[in-house]
């Protein structure tokens, strides 16, 4: 803020650098913090302490989050992560590490509560590109008893429906007897989908798990039913917050009628 609001001390800047032999073309100026404007504040710590290889991995992760065209809620368990690649930066200077040190601990206590979130564990474990390969253990065996409870209430509910929309009630132990048979195969059904999602190997990352899922739609089908219901769910409140800056282009403070 001192060297945007100080003609004198931003020629002093410049004049560092290029004592130090920067050519003119070269000579860097300072990123501004903006409160409202996403990685502003990366971006200045990178413009004014050269450090954009030690912190790009935050903004990388903020930006890819932000998406809005492709799935992000499975990218979460990912990103929450980021502390262990920090982890293995080597810094030489004191300053370096100190800042090391606050990057891991505020990473720590910002991203721990998201391993405990039912739906991104889900969503991680529902996305082909990912299964269980970022879930601790016991969080695998948690999502898929989850999984499995929310895929046989579904069954349910279809055979229930089934059931009710049938025309001919008059045979009673028929539709009974039915009813017990459809339940078996579902129930067959939903451990064999399971054992052939794990079957299947993992996407690539450049793959849309939404179309990957449409092409396993007939084989397991239970199963694509609940990632088109979890993976859909946005990551980030980015898109939201796009949203509300974009409504200001149309009902902005400076019109004072909409058919202005």
């Amino acid at each position: 803020m001192h060297f945007k609001h100080s003609t004198a001390m931003m020629d002093l800047l410049r004049k560092a650098q290029a004592d130090e032999g920067t050519p003119e073309g070269k000579i860097k100026t300072l990123v501004q913090n903006i409160e409202t404007r996403w990685n502003s504040c990366l971006d200045m710590m990178q413009a004014f302490l050269n450090l954009a290889n030690k912190v790009a991995p935050f903004k990388a992760a903020t930006e890819q989050i932000s998406g809005e065209q492709y799935v992000t809620v499975s990218l979460v368990i990912l990103i929450a992560l980021i502390s262990n690649q920090i982890q293995k930066l080597n810094m030489e200077t004191e300053d370096g590490k100190r800042a090391k040190e606050a990057f891991v601990r505020i990473s720590n206590k910002r991203f721990q509560s998201y391993h405990q979130n039912k739906i991104l564990v889900k969503s991680s474990f529902l996305d082909p590109r990912f299964k269980k390969m970022y879930l601790a253990p016991m969080m695998v065996k948690e999502a898929v008893f989850e999984i499995n409870n929310e895929n046989t209430m579904s069954a349910q509910e279809r055979r229930i429906s089934e059931v009710d929309s049938s025309k001919d009630l008059g045979d009673f132990m028929s539709c009974h007897n039915s009813s017990i048979a459809k339940e078996l195969d579902d129930q067959n059904m939903e451990s064999k989908e399971l054992k052939l999602y794990f079957s299947f190997p993992q996407a690539a990352w450049e793959s849309n798990p939404i179309e990957v899922w449409k092409g396993h739609k007939a084989t397991m089908p239970g199963l694509y039913r609940l990632a088109m219901r979890y993976l859909i769910t946005p990551g980030s409140s980015v898109p939201s917050e796009r949203l509300a800056s974009a409504i200001k282009w149309v009902v902005c403070d400076a019109r004072s009628r909409m058919t202005a």
